[in-house]
């Protein structure tokens, strides 16, 4: 069988090849989940199940996985990020913004600002951290044993993969900069005013190295300020 990674790259290719726009994440959970689902169904003999939403328990706390694929007994969970840029700002704004509605508009999609890229990439890295403590521990409501769990940030904003263009920036540790290189054990904390509230915003560390390696959705794909879409996977354990 193909590995998971190589079939997730495949189906958001396919979502570039048919020009495929999403407004929200539950749009591009539910299309990964349709695709994985026919896929991992062709590659394997084994009885396929894609769960959204599957809820877990890790370190004592519960928490709802986006997606869970079993095959046979081994599982796979997937923790999806969907991110677009803030509000355009200034005169010239991209043709696909309507200004009443708040919205880029593509056909018959409507696509949401967000911006907030430093919580965006902080949330990403919490996923992973989480993934990783999921694979160790297990957990009584998984219906097997993870094999290899995945995190994916798909996102049209280029604050992500270029990080932010101030030295020092208080969310400077949680860049997903390209090509960057995260240590294993090395502690990625916040600055400025998160770093006096730690429960809510507490730190980062994992138990492997990881690299961002961004890459490209596709240009066939428009984007709300004139940008490609490019992902970030990560294969965990």
């Amino acid at each position: 069988m193909e590995s998971i990674k190589e079939i997730i790259n495949t189906c958001i290719t396919d979502f570039a090849d048919n020009g495929d726009v999403f407004s929200n994440e539950a749009q591009f959970q539910f299309a990964l989940a349709w695709k994985l689902k026919e896929k991992l169904t062709k590659e394997t003999t084994e009885d396929v199940k894609i769960l959204l939403e599957h809820l877990v328990i890790c370190e004592d706390k519960k928490y709802y996985i986006d997606i869970l694929a079993r095959v046979g007994e081994d599982l796979f969970p997937i923790e999806l990020k969907y991110k677009t840029p803030e509000k355009p700002t200034g005169k010239q704004k991209p043709a696909q913004y309507r200004e009443n509605l708040n919205a880029f508009q593509y056909g018959d999609q409507y696509v949401f600002p967000q911006g907030a890229e430093d919580e965006g990439s902080y949330y990403f890295l919490k996923d992973v951290e989480r993934l990783e403590k999921l694979k160790v521990t297990n957990s009584v409501f998984l219906p097997g044993t993870i094999k290899k769990g995945y995190a994916v940030l798909l996102t049209n904003s280029e604050k992500y993969w270029k990080g932010p263009q101030r030295e020092g920036a208080f969310w400077a540790a949680f860049s997903l900069k390209q090509g960057r290189r995260i240590g294993e054990k090395e502690e990625l904390c916040w600055g400025g005013t998160k770093s006096s509230n730690p429960q809510k915003w507490g730190g980062v560390q994992f138990a492997h190295p990881y690299s961002c390696c961004w890459l490209p959705k596709s240009d066939k794909l428009p984007s709300g300020l004139n940008l490609p879409f490019r992902y970030l996977l990560w294969e965990i354990g």
